[in-house]
């Protein structure tokens, strides 16, 4: 659910080009992040003290292997899906009904949508894998916290969350990551720092446990874990 889905496209239409032109971006950042780092090819679908290879002959087709939750058109879970083709599992995409009506592209084959507020309890329970990109920033500290709570509602000691998200740093700030927090600002939301976002999490009942990063980019994976 992004800034430009809340914007009335008749009042503020050329606004929302803008933005949607910098979603994009920011979606490339993250996705090179979670690429670069390996964030899909070994850690993530690990379970604690279980390899890559033992998962991937562990899991079944009906256990939840990923849900992406506010996942837009798709493009993240279809490029997870693509890499991890040799472990089972569902893979769920969840959006608002109007966002999954325009999802007809062929690459989705064997990914579930789903519709879903993630203002309300998570509906898929106990997955190896939540993960959230670019949602979180949208919203005052209230309601993230409470979008990270009905997450770690559903969540079981296997299971981790992965939040894809600029990175602001504790002080200071180059000119990107400053237009970038007073961008979202105008809209009600905000960028956040890590000493940030461990508070929230920990008010959401979880804690984190890495950050995954590439050079130069300021995109951040966080992979959190009940607490």
């Amino acid at each position: 659910m992004t800034a430009v889905n809340k914007l009335n496209s008749d009042v503020y239409g050329p606004v929302n080009n803008v933005i949607a032109q910098l979603e994009q971006i920011i979606y490339s950042g993250c996705l090179r992040v979670l690429l670069e780092a390996g964030v899909f090819d070994e850690l993530p679908l690990d379970r604690r003290g279980m390899s890559s290879s033992d998962l991937a002959a562990k899991t079944n087709m009906e256990e939840a292997l990923l849900v992406d939750i506010g996942g837009g058109q798709g493009h993240a879970i279809a490029t997870i899906k693509k890499l991890t083709q040799d472990t089972r599992g569902r893979m769920i995409l969840q959006e608002r009904e109007e966002a999954i009506r325009e999802i007809v592209d062929i690459e989705f084959v064997g990914i579930e949508k789903m519709t879903y507020d993630f203002f309300t309890p998570q509906p898929i329970q106990g997955a190896l894998i939540y993960h959230i990109r670019r949602c979180l920033h949208d919203w005052p500290d209230a309601y993230y916290i409470t979008i990270l709570s009905n997450i770690a509602n559903a969540m079981t000691p296997t299971s981790r969350l992965l939040i894809a998200e600029i990175g602001l740093p504790e002080e200071g700030g180059d000119t990107e990551a400053s237009w970038l927090d007073i961008t979202m600002l105008l809209f009600g939301g905000k960028e956040r720092s890590e000493n940030e976002w461990i508070k929230l999490l920990d008010v959401a009942g979880m804690r984190l446990e890495r950050v995954y990063g590439a050079e130069g980019t300021k995109y951040s994976v966080l992979e959190a874990w009940l607490k």
